[in-house]
């Protein structure tokens, strides 16, 4: 049984839906701008608009208006539908959330803990409808006051209920406890509404639900979650079904803001000591309405909205009442031949919901309008303009319909939409040709125009209804909402081509009369969009970026920024983008040079294979990236992903150092060479100030300490060299160096002694021991030769230095003069760490020197005020516990630990360093003050944003990063219990000796500034070190890795003449002067780095070619169709001679030419394949390879081609990398699928190094083929249809034969092979799992899943000497299947092996999308152990990570009572939303286990260093081994 964890890495980035409104308290008052929340699949970010900043106010310049990003957060499940919701005393808008047809759950953004808090969690009734089947997603609608919450389950169902009123727990206890008294003794009624006055948080048994004040009562509140708790209450759905189903469908109970806050905030406690409350929602009693019941015809729904009204709510039903498929569009009457137009039409229907003078809610039918197209299939809500009531507009293929609650207007765009309208015979809608503002538009033949398509589009209201929240009076509605005195405009973006149409709306009395549009642009998709005021809209896009637009009069579509979106994803490869390979044809040498000579060259460099190059694994992972195919249509473009910062080594010196210091002067102009000061005054530049006088040029110096030894070396401009003589101090380590700019001078501090020397540091001008001082010898209880010196820093504010020795005193040191560094100041004492805040203030007038300490168990901000005294500013009680939030005089609560916990010692923080150049904090969207980071004796990396004092609460501390950074990873071996325990005394002695070395390195957070030109940060040292880089879109720092080979002790930013932006870094055994790769920018916050080919065109596949260096890339472009068959699927004939024989005749196929696009109706077109390669060097485009017209690729592999080595000169590789394409050619249903397997080589061109792609092999295939891979060393399986088959290809002869075959099942969508095993996934037969034997020419099925899987992607992962199958099905399911061998024995015989069944051993539900493909890996810590990276058509990317039982069951332990200890985001509870739906009891899928969720077990990471323990504890296990757990998973992420 293989134990697996999932780390998802990359968030998804396309926008699956988006909400606006008053989120933040400070906005809901000002009434302007609102905010956005974009949901990207899993992933909620909240954005608001950035102020403008006061110099360009002054300066009356126009700044560039753009979103910034105020908080994030992710869930474990995606939602179906988002809106917005604004209840009775709230102090901002909530934003409401469905994840399936019965659980929705209520946020609001918290100014105090900067998270989302949830307030409320509904489970709506799902006993009558739980065994219905329904493909279509659950539906989600807020009326337009927010008042009003409605969810369309089933596409059957409405569940209905009002929002109420925000209130303290208090308050919602004793609602509660009325409603509950009520309910006793009242007789329940069928529709038990009871009017506003009725709470939804009654159970349904009427019982009172009690205010949830412990995270575990607040973590049930859906109930499901937890079926091992058999002392708990039984389940509380018991209350009597009503006979008709129009009921009161109780929700669950509120859950408290402290236990649902998203991780990493504060509790509700902290807050209420702050002044805050925390808030509940209440929620009113759902009624359930089964429509049929309703209206007998309301069924097959295809859309619902609430419309605008001035009384009760108004709802419209878009439905159809025959359901409608291929084959029922032209249905004709046998009689008359005509079309049977009343069956294929769509109705909407029109219903209020009576609320006033009753006592349950009503749902009355106001009308019926009929006559809508068939094919119609979404609506938008219009408010009412001029005389015009409101309404909704449908879109359809070829229609666009505006439908009020009596009658409709509609407009076709092309021949077969007025060919559709004339058959719609309804009197109710009246339709029309669409009229063209711009007249070169109206006569365009262009296909943009020819063929537009308004299915599924996305209308965008321009002009704004009024305020939500206020009654809707239909004249002030008409006034507000009109664009001018009789229009009404939209912009109404396509789906397929992101064409966005300008339409007008004119009145005419009290309907519409005409209807006009313009194109205004093309390329710009949009799914969701959301209304930031009267001009700003942010567009959501699923296909590319997402764009936040203005509507101009003169630009309705304004572009003001973009955001980043990968998808959809359709295939991914790992490539190599290094600059450092062989460039395309370097191989030249490696061949006889008699061929080159011989009028055979040009033929030789045709038919030659290159060579795979030799690389081993550590040289293949060290230049591995990520190539996505994402997009389609013109945002396709070939994203290249990478996960670390690579760096470009300049020179490498074989040195066992410990640190490095790079001592620069602060003005630039000293670093100047004498011949560059002469040539600026020739040019007539005035010289700086401060070179006038100076007697010599300052140089940069470079200090490289180790144990016993530190050696100065001068940076000139074009060297690096040793000072010979240096009066360095090297009887100890150097723990800090610096260049004193006011000396000037060279400051060194050793652990004994303090050493200032002159500027070329040959001289000593100053030198004090410590041992010396009187204040180390009275402190010092061991003698002053025990108490070292451990760090120290340079306040050149103050001219003074700071030193921290091991016993916790920090003591001052002035540096006037040479004089003053014989004394000390005592200024604190039992100081952990210490760090120096720059800049506290952005204005300088009140720029105060700030000292942040660790002292004892607080967070300790001092004033400076000389260098002998400080004052202390503010401080955070209890932050050494590094709780997940601290708020600035608050005490961090402390948790109560059993006596045995509570004995042992708490890790400390070792090291600090504080980032304060974030965004001014004035204009900022996240206003964030400085970061503090911070290293644990653990081993750990946490950084906190310091959030400044505002009206909602102190200044406030929140973590945000968590790094791993010297936890060594665990490892299961099977032995005895003596060989375990001198093994772990070993580890254990060689970790405490290699901790050791790295905690002796003092400055392991480095700050650096224009790393490559333009990054600034701080450098983390470690076992895996981390690059701490600021992100400019978030205002944060972004962990991203350093891909190093090896731990790294100590680093310093360098630059000379010829080194720009370097750096210097040094481990065991080595000192490298290397540069930062260029790559890409930051995407996000997640610490990848994205680089962007654009394509213009939609990519399918991408493969590696490592001897080409470079891709091969599928893409297609849409041409006109033209119904022509394979060149290869030749039709024949019978016919009869002369003679009376029967002889076969070609039948030669009609060619009909495709459709004219002038001939008024849409021109069919179909994707025109070809095959481009791009070098990786530059990604740019050598060669293009256009394939047969109306072929399409279904998969792609790379395969081993044995090659012919005769003239070779040195020894090359026997193989050559092909590439195979799996094609088919679909015409339709009447025609018979064929297709062809294609195997692609590339060769020089000229002999000039240049490459083109040329056909090596075609093999035609009697049908289509739907999957292929390699397997072994030169074979290929190919699936045609259910049929699979295994070639191999002999490069001599120019032929593939078949080896084996086995007819698998109906439909193979996915092969994957490990050596000689196979994987074959199915459309509807699971999977299967076989072997290949290349001696026998069989296929043997080893085992077989009965299960009904539609597979999506298969693979294999083994650890130690466990396999396991990852399968992944189309509704986001990933499980793991174990093979178990089952034998025949006979005697006298050898075993024969007999088909088993696959058990599947491990759920998961990915919340990131479906995933698409698997790409197996070599792990790094184990030896024997694989690891895969996954992609998901949504963009997200994460690993899968095996683990060996110990490890496995540890994190299980600990994963299962985080699931109740620790709150989690939108309430979800993990064993709901990430194990297997249980819909069906009888054939729903259960796994034996979960599979690891690495998130939720960094949220434990993410818990103060007590609660820890405690939850450890709890899980029966220790906090170590739970750290092995994290290191394990983690030590596998650094791959990309």
């Amino acid at each position: 049984m293989l134990h697996t964890a999932v780390a998802p890495s990359l968030p998804a980035s396309v926008v699956t839906h988006t909400v606006s409104g008053y989120f933040l308290p400070d906005s809901l008052a000002a009434q302007k701008e609102k905010e956005v929340v974009v949901i990207r699949q899993n992933h909620l970010t909240l954005y608001r608009v950035k102020e403008a900043p006061h110099s360009y106010v002054a300066a009356g310049l126009s700044s560039v208006e753009q979103l910034g990003q105020v908080a994030e957060v992710s869930l474990h499940a995606p939602p179906l539908a988002a809106a917005t919701c604004r209840p009775l005393r709230a102090a901002s808008d909530i934003v409401v959330l469905l994840f399936d047809d019965f659980h929705v759950s209520f946020l609001q953004y918290s100014p105090v803990t900067l998270q989302f808090n949830t307030v409320a969690l509904v489970q709506l009734d799902d006993r009558q409808l739980s065994l219905d089947r329904c493909p279509l997603s659950a539906m989600l609608r807020v009326d337009e006051t927010g008042t009003y919450v409605a969810v369309l389950a089933k596409r059957s169902d409405l569940f209905f209920f009002p929002v109420m009123e925000m209130m303290d727990q208090q308050a919602m206890a004793q609602a509660q406890a009325q409603a509950a008294n009520a309910a006793a003794h009242t007789e329940p009624k069928p529709a038990a509404f009871a009017g506003s006055e009725e709470t939804g948080v009654t159970t349904p048994s009427g019982t009172t639900a009690a205010a949830a004040q412990k995270p575990t009562v607040a973590l049930n509140a859906w109930g499901d979650e937890d079926d091992e708790d058999n002392d708990k209450a039984p389940h509380p759905r018991t209350h009597l079904e009503a006979p008709n189903r129009e009921q009161s469908a109780p929700s669950k109970p509120m859950t408290s803001d402290e236990s649902n806050v998203a991780p990493g905030t504060a509790s509700s406690e902290k807050v209420r000591q702050a002044g805050g409350t925390s808030l509940l929602l209440r929620i009113g009693s759902v009624t359930h309405w089964c429509l049929q019941e309703v209206k007998g015809a309301l069924r097959n729904i295809r859309d619902v909205q609430f419309v605008a009204s001035a009384g009760e709510p108004l709802l419209a039903f878009l439905f159809e009442k025959q359901p409608t498929w291929a084959g029922r569009v032209k249905l004709l009457e046998w009689r008359s031949k005509t079309v049977e137009s009343h069956m294929l039409t769509c109705s909407i229907e029109w219903m209020k919901v009576t609320l006033a003078n009753t006592a349950a809610p009503h749902m009355l039918s106001l009308s019926e309008v009929d006559g809508l197209p068939y094919d119609a299939t979404s609506m938008t809500p219009l408010p009412a303009f001029q005389d015009v009531p409101s309404a909704v507009l449908c879109v359809s293929r070829n229609m666009m319909v505006h439908v009020s609650t009596k009658s409709g207007y509609g407009v076709y765009v092309n021949a077969m939409g007025e060919e559709q309208a004339r058959s719609l015979k309804s009197s109710a809608v009246s339709s029309e040709a669409l009229q063209w503002r711009n007249a070169s538009q109206a006569t365009s033949t262009d296909l943009v125009k020819v063929n537009l398509n308004f299915a599924n589009a996305t209308s965008v209201l321009l002009s704004q209804p009024t305020t939500p929240g206020k009654a809707l009076a239909v004249s002030t509605a008409a006034a507000s909402a009109s664009v001018g005195n009789h229009s009404q405009r939209l912009l109404v973006i396509t789906e397929e081509e992101g064409t966005v149409v300008e339409v007008h709306l004119q009145s005419h009395g009290y309907s519409v009369g005409s209807i006009s549009a313009e194109i205004v642009m093309t390329g710009c998709f949009c799914s969701s969009y959301a209304a930031i005021d009267a001009t700003r809209y942010f567009l959501g896009a699923l296909n590319g970026d997402s764009r936040l637009i203005a509507h101009t009069p003169r630009d309705p579509c304004k572009v003001l920024q973009k955001f980043v979106g990968l998808g959809p994803v359709r295939d991914v490869d790992i490539v190599d983008t290094t600059s450092t390979a062989a460039p395309l044809g370097g191989e030249d040498d490696l061949h006889d040079s008699s061929v080159e000579t011989s009028p055979y060259a040009d033929l030789f460099r045709t038919v030659e294979l290159e060579a795979e190059p030799t690389m081993t694994p550590s040289q293949r992972k060290a230049v591995m990236d990520i190539a996505l195919c994402s997009g389609s249509g013109s945002a396709g473009s070939l994203s290249i992903l990478r996960r670390s910062i690579r760096s470009r080594v300049v020179r490498q010196e074989e040195l066992n150092a410990i640190s490095v210091f790079f001592l620069e002067p602060a003005n630039p102009d000293a670093r100047k060479r004498q011949r560059d000061v002469v040539d600026e005054s020739e040019r007539g530049d005035a010289p700086s100030a401060s070179l006038v006088g100076a007697g010599a040029v300052l140089h940069s110096h470079l200090l490289i300490s180790g144990t016993n030894f530190s050696i100065l070396f001068a940076v000139r401009s074009d060297s690096v060299q040793q000072v010979r003589g240096a009066a360095l101090s090297v009887a100890a380590r150097t723990v800090y160096a610096v260049h004193v700019d006011w000396m000037p001078g060279l400051l060194q501090v050793t652990e004994t002694e303090l050493r200032l020397l002159s500027g070329d540091g040959k001289r000593r001008l100053a030198s004090t021991e410590f041992r010396t001082l009187p204040a180390i010898q009275q402190a010092s209880s061991q003698g002053a030769a025990a108490n070292l010196a451990v760090s120290a820093l340079l306040v050149a504010e103050m001219r003074c230095v700071l030193v921290r020795f091991t016993d916790g005193q920090l003591l001052s040191f002035g540096l006037e003069d040479a004089k003053a560094m014989s004394t000390a100041a005592l200024l604190l004492e039992k100081v952990t760490a210490v760090a120096w805040w720059k800049s506290a203030a952005q204005d300088p007038r009140q720029r105060q020197h700030t000292l942040v300490v660790v002292q004892s168990m607080d967070l300790i901000f001092y004033t400076l005020k000389s260098p002998q005294a400080v004052q202390r500013a503010s401080s955070f009680p209890n932050f050494a516990l590094i709780p997940p939030f601290a708020m600035e005089g608050v005490e961090t609560p402390v948790v109560k630990l059993r006596e045995r916990l509570n004995a042992e010692p708490l890790p400390t923080v070792t090291h600090l360093s504080v980032f304060d150049q974030h965004e001014n904090a004035a204009v900022s969207a996240a206003p964030t003050e400085a970061t503090l980071v911070m290293i644990l004796s653990t081993g750990e990396l946490v950084t906190y944003r310091v959030v400044p004092a505002d009206a909602s609460a102190p200044r406030r501390c929140v973590k945000l990063v968590y790094h791993i950074l010297d936890v060594a990873p665990e490892v299961d071996v099977v032995e005895s219990i003596e060989v375990r325990k001198k093994r772990l005394q070993e580890e254990r002695a060689h970790l405490a000796s290699v901790t050791q070395q790295m905690r002796r390195c003092s400055e392991r957070l480095v700050p650096f500034c224009a790393l490559q030109g333009r990054h600034k940060g701080i450098y983390v040292c470690g076992q895996t070190p981390v690059f701490l880089v600021y992100h400019y879109a978030t205002n944060q720092l972004v962990c991203t890795r350093h891909h190093a080979t090896s731990a790294v002790r100590g680093f310093a930013p360098f630059h000379s003449r010829h080194v720009h932006g370097g750096f210097v870094y040094c481990g065991e055994g080595f000192v490298h002067f290397a540069t930062m790769q260029p790559f890409g920018e930051l995407l996000g916050s997640s610490g990848w780095w994205l680089e962007r080919v654009r394509l213009g065109c939609t990519p399918h596949q991408v493969i590696y070619s490592p001897a080409a260096h470079g891709c091969f890339v599928v893409v297609s472009r849409p041409q006109p169709f033209s119904p022509k068959r394979a060149p290869f699927d030749v039709q024949l004939r019978m016919v009869e001679d002369e003679e009376g024989n029967r002889v076969p005749h070609v039948v030669e196929p009609v060619s009909l030419p495709p459709l004219s696009a002038t001939s008024g109706s849409p021109v069919p077109t179909n994707g025109r394949y070809e095959v481009q390669l791009f070098s990786t060097l530059d990604w740019q485009r050598v060669d293009c390879l256009a394939l047969d017209v109306n072929e399409k690729v279904l998969s792609a592999t790379l395969m081993q081609v044995s090659r012919d080595t005769t003239m070779d000169v040195a020894h090359r590789s026997a193989t050559a990398p092909v590439c195979a394409l799996a094609t088919a050619y679909p015409l339709g249903e009447d025609v018979t699928t064929r297709g062809r397997v294609l195997l692609l080589a590339t060769s020089q061109q000229g002999g000039q190094g240049m490459q083109q792609l040329r056909i090596l092999h075609e093999e035609p295939m009697k049908g289509p083929v739907t999957a292929i891979t390699r397997v072994d060393e030169d074979c290929i399986a190919v699936a045609v249809g259910g049929t699979v088959r295994v070639y191999r290809y002999d490069a001599s002869k120019g032929v593939m034969e078949t080896t084996a075959i086995l007819y698998a099942g109906a439909y193979v969508t996915c092969l994957q092979a490990f050596r000689d095993y196979l994987v074959i996934g199915d459309l509807f037969h699971s999977v299967l799992f076989a072997r290949y034997s290349e001696e026998i020419h069989t296929i043997t099925i080893l085992g077989r899943d009965t299960n009904s899987i539609s597979v999506v992607s298969s693979d294999m992962l083994y650890h130690d000497t466990r396999f396991g199958l990852l399968v992944a099905d189309d509704a986001r399911n990933l499980m793991c299947m174990s093979y178990k061998p089952r034998l025949l024995e006979e005697p006298g015989k050898p075993p024969k092996v007999l088909e088993s069944l696959l058990s599947v051993t491990g759920e998961y539900r990915l919340a990131g999308g479906v995933l698409l493909k698997m790409m197996r890996l070599r792990a790094s810590a184990a030896r024997s152990s694989s690891v895969a990276i996954y992609v998901t058509n949504m963009g997200e990317i994460g690993y899968l990570v095996p683990l060996g039982d110990q490890t496995s069951r540890t994190g299980q332990w600990v994963v299962r009572r985080l699931q109740s200890e620790v709150a989690h985001a939108g309430g979800l509870p993990p064993r709901m939303f990430l194990g297997f739906p249980q819909d069906d009891p009888l054939r729903s899928l259960k796994g034996d286990e979960w599979m690891l969720h690495f998130p939720l077990l960094e949220q434990l990471y993410r818990q103060d260093l007590r609660t820890r323990k405690l939850i450890a504890s709890a899980a029966q296990t220790q906090l170590e081994r739970v750290m092995n757990v994290g290191a394990t998973v983690s030590a596998e992420l650094g791959h990309i």
